[in-house]
């Protein structure tokens, strides 16, 4: 599965971080055939004793999220899904 992507590009910018959290805006840009999606996603992370311990991920279109990796084929049961 993860070969039928291609043109992938990935951009993350720190909004704010402390001590106990960080909040970042990731924007995604993924093409699969002629299916694509350029999005960005909030996610927020939780920090305990210096690990992340839990996230929160607000994406911008979550239907379009959904329709975009329901879009894709993926391995067969006995397959691997990076054929």
């Amino acid at each position: 599965m993860f070969r039928q992507i291609f043109g992938t590009k990935f951009e993350a910018e720190l909004i704010s971080a402390t001590n106990e959290h960080t909040v970042h805006i990731h924007r995604t840009l993924m093409k699969v055939g002629a299916d694509s999606v350029d999005m960005r996603t909030l996610i927020v992370c939780h920090i305990r004793d210096d690990k992340i311990s839990e996230v929160w991920i607000y994406p911008e279109d979550q239907y379009l999220v959904d329709d975009f990796w329901a879009s894709i084929e993926f391995a067969s049961a006995g397959g691997s899904p990076t054929q």
